[in-house]
Parts: structure tokens; C-alpha cells; sequence
């Protein structure tokens, strides 16, 4: 075989090489940040459980504040299991696409040791196409885990409402006793006199 075209069959992989490392690189960013976001929620959780440790009444009974808690809780383990999900895929998108890697390399090898061995050629192409599924399976599982991007935000928005219907009423709650407490002291304060 002449050197040019040799030249040119020991590129290919080289090109699959770089093209399956930018999409890992964007991979393990994304890797990264979902298991960064993971953390403040489990971080969010144990404060929660501190917090529920400190309202529990000794009669037993639950305040309404503990109930809004125990859902704020509830919804903070279904967007954890959510997020570990979308973490699995976005890890096992990686392992198929180093898995690609590792073929190209090893078709780089046969390659050039089909020179001494014809045979290895054979062997080279079953490794490219093996290769080539592993890239394609990889990119389908980041686009997998791609729909998935907006499942946590989604099971958190009816709890976010609720909590600031909760919180309004709450203030509104507080505003009142307080206007109740200063009506009762000029009430108080005009009856001295």
C-alpha cells in the first residue's frame, strides 16, 4: 500500500477519536453539574430533616408547618431519584463513548499491523463497525438523558405554588394579629383615659 493512503486509513480513527472526545468533554460538564446540583439537594434534605427534628410537637400531632415539610421532603426524594437517573445515563453515555475510543485505538494498532498480517484487516473493520455502535449508542443515551432535563423543575412547580399560597396566608395570618394587638392597645390606651 502506498504510504498516502495508509496515511489516510490511520487518520480515520484519529477523526472518530476527536469527535468522541469534544462529546465527552460536553458529557462530564454536564456530568458534573448534575452531580453538583445532587449535592444541594441532599444538603437541602438533611436541613430539612434538622428542621423537622425541631418542630415535632411532643403530643404528636403535626403543625401545619410540618406537613408542608414532610411534602417539601417528599418532593426533594422523587427530584433526587430523578436527578440520579439523568446521572446514570449521562455516565453510561460515557463509558459507551471511551468504550468507542478504546476501538479506534485498537483499529489504529490493526491497522498498522495489518501491513505484516492481512488478516488484522478483517478484524480492524469488525472493531470500526463495533466502534461505531458503541458512539452511536452513546449519543442516544445523552439524548435520552437530555429529555429528562426538565423532570425535576416540573415535579417542584405545583410544591412552589402551594408553598407561596401557604406563605401568603401565613402573612396575611401575621398582619392581622398584629393589627389585632394594636387595636387592642389603643382600645386599652383609650379606656385609661
Amino acid at each position: 500500500m502506498p504510504a498516502a493512503e495508509t496515511i489516510r486509513e490511520l487518520a480515520i480513527p484519529v477523526v472518530m477519536i476527536s469527535a468522541n472526545g469534544l462529546i465527552c468533554l460536553a458529557l462530564y460538564n454536564r456530568l458534573a453539574a448534575i452531580t453538583a446540583r445532587l449535592r444541594l439537594f441532599y444538603r437541602e434534605r438533611f436541613d430539612l430533616d434538622l428542621r423537622l427534628l425541631a418542630e415535632g410537637s411532643p403530643d404528636g400531632e403535626r403543625s401545619e408547618r410540618e406537613i408542608r415539610l414532610r411534602e417539601r421532603l417528599t418532593v426533594l426524594d422523587e427530584q433526587c431519584q430523578m436527578i440520579l437517573r439523568r446521572a446514570r445515563y449521562v455516565r453510561n453515555a460515557l463509558i459507551m463513548l471511551l468504550a468507542s475510543v478504546v476501538g479506534m485505538l485498537a483499529i489504529t494498532l490493526l491497522l498498522g499491523l495489518a501491513y505484516q498480517l492481512p488478516i488484522l484487516a478483517l478484524a480492524a473493520l469488525t472493531i470500526f463497525a463495533l466502534s461505531v455502535l458503541l458512539m452511536i449508542a452513546g449519543v442516544v443515551l445523552a439524548i435520552c438523558e437530555l429529555l429528562l432535563v426538565l423532570e425535576p423543575v416540573e415535579a417542584e412547580g405545583p410544591l412552589l405554588n402551594d408553598d407561596s399560597v401557604y406563605i401568603a396566608q401565613r402573612q396575611q395570618r401575621t398582619r392581622n394579629s398584629r393589627s389585632g394587638h394594636i387595636s387592642e392597645r389603643v382600645d386599652g390606651t383609650a379606656r385609661q383615659r
